[in-house]
């Protein structure tokens, strides 16, 4: 019998709009369009939007929330250790997107986040947000942008013009679908790990940074079903003594022995070398004209011999000393133990591409 009035006292309060922050029986605070208008459902959280949450705990949404315009932000996170339950519902605004992958234009743009957790604390010191199981569609920009060691599960972003997702350091995005917005799909650093997405008809790239814990899909091929690391060809040559900082963020100059197998990775056509008849393979060594420089594995060395010559480490740019490259074999009918790899001893004042391997978190 408490619990049921407990319940009735909740709905009535929610009816009248009052100030005090409204409970459900489970201690979660509830959040929906009649609280977020009459404001106070956290300590500071004035009336319209954004709601914000000032305190570490629980929210749960008791109905969809509709931002007036492309300007507005729906919920605004101030305090570490949120968990936001969408619950079904989710975050509504007016901007409408279509197009397809690359293409896609939406009815307006504006400041708008549907769900923003800024970077306010060290992350070392706190965890930060976790949404789930509900929408964000229609804003002005980003549909939800959180702080790091976040985690966003079961939502649907879309007709957002901007980014879909934008995740902090050490977050997670899993089980979630990401479709129609004009920016990337989802933005991080390689610290950011997916799994388990829909990426689709977004205007920028599916996925920008972040890792691919797997089982994911994409219309432009930068995620995949299985875990797997990227690897690439620089597109442009480098000075040896530049080969370790050629790589894009997220990725390092590789040791053959990461590459030994490329089977095992999926070529990044979007930042590799790419070649008429690749398809979404890697471009083959044409006879040593493709070719780049590799790690070995060996010590500091500038001696001609292939695999032990690294241009002391990839420091000298001196045509007296040597490094090694490597090339994916274009003679179909090699019976070298090394293929499908082939080497070539280089001296160091030659500038070459350099191949590059995703960093693994």
């Amino acid at each position: 019998m408490a619990q049921i009035t407990r319940l009735l006292s909740v709905a009535v309060a929610v009816a009248i709009g009052a100030s005090d922050p409204i409970e459900a029986v489970d201690g979660v605070i509830e959040i929906n369009q009649v609280r977020a208008l009459s404001g106070g459902v956290t300590p500071g959280d004035s009336p319209g939007f954004p709601v914000t949450l000032s305190q570490s705990g629980s929210y749960v949404l008791t109905g969809t929330l509709s931002v007036p315009n492309a300007d507005t932000t729906g919920i605004v996170v101030e305090a570490p250790r949120v968990t936001i339950e969408l619950n079904g519902f989710g975050i509504e605004g007016p901007v409408r997107c279509s197009g397809s992958t690359g293409d896609v234009t939406c009815s307006e743009s504006g400041s708008g986040i549907g769900i923003h957790a800024p970077r306010l604390f060290p992350p070392a010191s706190t965890t930060g947000t976790t949404v789930r199981n509900g929408f964000v569609t229609g804003m002005g920009s980003d549909g939800i942008s959180l702080q790091p060691f976040s985690h966003v599960q079961g939502v649907l972003a879309q007709h957002n013009a901007d980014e879909g997702l934008v995740l902090g350091d050490d977050s997670l995005v899993t089980d979630s679908r990401i479709v129609l917005n004009r920016g990337d799909g989802l933005q991080g650093d390689a610290s950011v790990s997916f799994r388990g997405c829909r990426i689709a008809r977004v205007g920028g790239a599916t996925v920008s940074g972040v890792t691919d814990a797997g089982g994911n899909t994409c219309d432009d091929q930068l995620c995949s079903a299985v875990p797997k690391r990227r690897y690439y060809l620089t597109r442009f040559a480098s000075p040896t003594s530049e080969a370790l900082d050629a790589c894009d963020e997220g990725f390092h100059m590789a040791s053959l022995f990461e590459l030994i197998q490329p089977a095992s990775l999926i070529y990044d056509t979007t930042r590799g070398l790419r070649a008429p008849d690749q398809g979404s393979g890697p471009p083959s060594r044409i006879s040593g004209t493709i070719d780049g420089w590799v790690r070995t594995g060996y010590p500091f060395s500038n001696t001609p011999t292939t695999g032990k010559g690294n241009c002391l480490g990839w420091t000298s740019d001196s045509p007296d000393d040597s490094g090694t490259t490597a090339g994916l074999e274009d003679v179909w009918d090699a019976t070298e133990s090394s293929w499908p790899w082939r080497f070539l001893t280089r001296t160091c004042d030659s500038e070459r591409r350099v191949w590059c391997v995703q960093d693994q978190y």
